[in-house]
């Protein structure tokens, strides 16, 4: 009886493939030795010698070598924060993932207010790697007084409201345009 294979695990005994439907195998095996050999996508592979002995049967309990660690990524910002992992868009903050291939990763953290964050890794097997990331900020805080509480004040073309509008932009140039019903609208930059 083979314990704790895992389900997707390829399983060969003196060469022929086993079928793997269960976590514990029932092997039909004449007495003696046998080469058993084991292989799944992320774990080291198993090969060994078993005995099959007529005296002394027993389970045999195989617990395969991860081949991957585990990730936790957070971040101490508010504002939203998406991540990329080798270059694919996993997501937003936080972000966990049980089984990472052990090796060398790319983590990308990117938010609108915030400097990129890119950081190659290395995870070994087994290790649980959390990590908590202060990003850099990349705005300042913006007060908009139009003195006027009918006045509609658009950023960027986005609508942010009448009268006041106080929040944080990101560093570089903006549009700012105020309207008002009868009267000339005002367009201007920020940087």
């Amino acid at each position: 009886v083979l314990n704790h294979v895992p389900f997707d695990a390829k399983i060969y005994v003196d060469g022929k493939n086993i079928p793997n439907d269960d976590e514990s195998i029932v092997l039909d095996l004449a007495y003696g030795q046998h080469l058993l050999k084991i292989q799944s996508p992320m774990y080291h592979s198993y090969e060994n010698i078993i005995i099959v002995d007529r005296e002394n049967p027993a389970p045999i309990d195989i617990v395969l070598k991860p081949k991957f660690g585990s990730l936790l990524v957070m971040s101490d910002t508010p504002e939203p924060v998406e991540i990329y992992l080798d270059n694919v868009n996993v997501g937003l903050l936080p972000y966990s993932v049980g089984k990472i291939a052990s090796g060398k990763h790319t983590l990308k953290l990117t938010s609108p207010l915030y400097h990129d964050y890119v950081e190659t890794f290395t995870i070994s097997d087994g290790e649980r790697l959390n990590k908590v990331i202060a990003l850099k900020e990349n705005y300042g805080d913006v007060v908009l007084d139009t003195d006027d509480k009918f006045m509609t004040v658009f950023i960027d073309g986005y609508n942010k409201g009448k009268g006041k509008w106080q929040g944080k932009l990101s560093l570089g140039k903006h549009q700012i345009q105020c309207l008002k019903d009868s009267h000339n609208s005002s367009t201007f930059d920020i940087h």
